[in-house]
């Protein structure tokens, strides 16, 4: 999420970049237009469709509680339906590769949300080691693993 680009909205809580990190990570497992909504990083609704707002109706409707982290795997979000749909819900943060105009505009009507562009490749799945701090060990895996390891982490 460090590299994508922040096109609106209030700063990035840590807590903003937890959750959109998971909601990225997560639509990156997909091929189709998929759409990821994140809770306090545990997603609660993913879907993968041939359209994205099929996806992203199937993901809402997995917990239509307010939202947190959306993420979409999409080229390029131009969703009008979703778009009038969101503007009813509380959603904290928006991810996906592209946005349409008008979605900028509708969206923009929301001062608050935080809407991000990523970067080219964005959606790939993840290559790098993952680290994990649980007590005061590190947990260390590599994607392509079906192992993990762990090492002692200094407070």
């Amino acid at each position: 999420m460090a590299a994508a680009k922040q096109l609106q909205g209030k700063e990035l809580s840590y807590n903003n970049l937890v959750d959109l990190e998971a909601a990225r990570s997560l639509a990156a497992e997909f091929q189709n237009p998929a759409a990821v909504i994140i809770k306090h990083n545990n997603p609660c609704g993913t879907a993968e469709q041939a359209a994205l707002l099929d996806a992203y109706l199937k993901a809402l409707a997995c917990d239509p509680v307010p939202l947190s982290a959306e993420s979409w795997r999409s080229t390029v979000l131009s969703m009008r339906r979703r778009l009038k749909k969101s503007r009813n819900s509380f959603v904290e943060c928006i991810a996906a590769p592209g946005f349409a105009d008008r979605a900028k505009e509708l969206f923009g009507t929301k001062k608050n949300l935080r809407l991000l562009e990523l970067p080219p490749g964005g959606l790939e799945p993840e290559r790098e080691l993952q680290l994990k701090r649980i007590s005061v060990a590190c947990w260390y895996s590599s994607p392509t693993s079906a192992t993990s390891k762990k090492t002692n982490c200094a407070r």
